[in-house]
């Protein structure tokens, strides 16, 4: 009687052998991507953790007895002032109980990873009227960004904290809350801010201003601002809703750590350098983007054109002659999209015999990348890009052309009603 085993048998071993194999591989796959998930949730938990101790609002701590910003405020409205009032006080309940979120409701301004979202301008002049939809809606606006890196890379909260919560963060990667395509205008937006949902994700890209919106002004709480407002002259009209931007900007944003450490770095290079003085809202600041759909030079560089440079300089000799319209003897912070036009800033007005004092990027180059299109391993990147925008915003006026990251850097600056859109015709220099 033969003691081998059958074929069949040998067979049986075999695929048995080979599905343990397969299961072990797949829990040790498993078990590193629970290791990596629990690094990179340590790592945010971190960041939270840092973000949460650095605001003035702690759990032991009474909003009443914190003296916030937004009180003293002349521009903003009593409603904005409340709304914040709430957010503060809901977000200490919510960071007091981090695990009954669900007994809450947000408002996410959302830009994930396959998002189309726009630049920076795009993503951020909305604002003010997200604000409003929650305020209107009872719910806490967060802000969370994915794409093309997390928002903190670049701002961070400043009195109001807009971060995500921890325990949040593994519902808002989920594919259905919120929505994974995002309401994009406001009536779609409204039909589930009032609904009973638990988190409304929204990414709104407003073509104009915000305050041009029908939603901004027919809302009750802002056609209510002159009736309401007491201490203050603030109304709903073009003018004053726009100087609000400001307000609104430093109580939600400052640098983070890295992009503040350059901003300084930048501002003593230019005092060095050029003995300017860029102080908060006592410069004008022109914005140019040279490479923005149907603009001169960019034309000029999709024809291969040999005159592309004599365009660009002209274009920069056009900026900052306009800008010098609006304010007399205050120095100049030029930016631009193209390091041509900053290093033909630096050869032609980098020197003492030029009334008007000219500043620009010193220790680095133009920041030619756009926070849509550019496809970076590294958020570091991407700081010139906020670098320019934050000195830009802390101008007392802004003048500016095509594209919407000038227009941005006009509502952030002290004085946004102190504003000039820069159109094809021609301005003469003034000292």
């Amino acid at each position: 009687m033969s003691c081998r085993p059958s074929r069949q048998g040998v067979v049986v071993v075999v695929i048995g052998v080979a599905i343990l194999v397969v299961i072990f591989q797949f829990l040790q796959d498993a078990k590193n991507i629970d290791e990596a998930d629990a690094s990179e949730t340590k790592a945010k938990d971190s960041t939270t953790a840092t973000v949460a101790s650095s605001l003035p609002l702690s759990k032991n701590t009474s909003s009443s007895t914190i003296d916030f910003s937004w009180r003293k405020s002349s521009r903003l409205p009593n409603w904005m002032k409340d709304y914040f009032d709430w957010h503060v006080q809901e977000r200490a309940r919510l960071d007091a109980n981090p695990l009954e979120w669900e007994s809450f409701r947000f408002l996410v301004m959302r830009c994930y990873k396959g998002d189309n979202c726009g630049g920076t301008a795009d993503r951020l002049k909305s604002l003010p009227l997200l604000v409003l939809l929650a305020a209107e809606s009872k719910r806490l606006l967060l802000l969370k960004w994915g794409n093309p890196f997390d928002l903190e890379e670049f701002l961070m909260p400043h009195e109001l904290n807009w971060t995500v919560p921890s325990e949040m963060r593994h519902v808002l990667a989920s594919s259905t809350v919120p929505r994974r395509k995002p309401p994009t205008t406001v009536q779609k937006l409204e039909k589930f801010l009032y609904a009973n949902h638990t988190i409304v994700g929204a990414k709104l890209q407003i073509p104009s201003a915000f305050y041009d919106t029908d939603k901004w002004k027919q809302s009750p709480l802002t056609t209510s601002i002159t009736s309401t407002r007491t201490q203050s002259t603030v109304t709903n009209s073009d003018e004053d809703s726009r100087m609000l931007f400001h307000d609104l900007w430093k109580i939600l944003f400052q640098p983070s750590a890295p992009v503040a450490e350059m901003i300084q770095h930048e501002l003593k290079a230019i005092s060095s350098t050029l003995n300017i003085q860029l102080t908060p809202g006592t410069y004008i600041a022109a914005h140019l983007r040279a490479k923005y759909p149907g603009e001169p030079y960019r034309d000029a560089q999709e024809r291969n054109n040999p005159e592309k440079e004599q365009i660009l300089q002209h274009e920069v000799t056009q900026a900052l002659q306009c800008a010098s319209h609006l304010k007399p003897k205050v120095p100049i912070y030029f930016a631009a999209d193209a390091t041509q036009a900053t290093e033909f800033v630096q050869q032609q007005y980098h020197h003492p015999t030029n009334k008007r004092h000219i500043a620009t990027l010193q220790s680095q180059r133009a920041s030619e990348v756009h926070l849509a299109f550019a496809k970076l391993d590294d958020p570091t990147g991407y700081f010139p890009i906020f670098v320019d925008l934050w000195i830009l915003g802390n101008a007392d006026c802004v003048s500016y052309g095509r594209g919407g990251f000038g227009q941005l850097a006009s509502l952030m600056s002290y004085n946004a009603s102190c504003q000039q859109i820069r159109s094809r015709s021609s301005c003469e220099w003034k000292d």
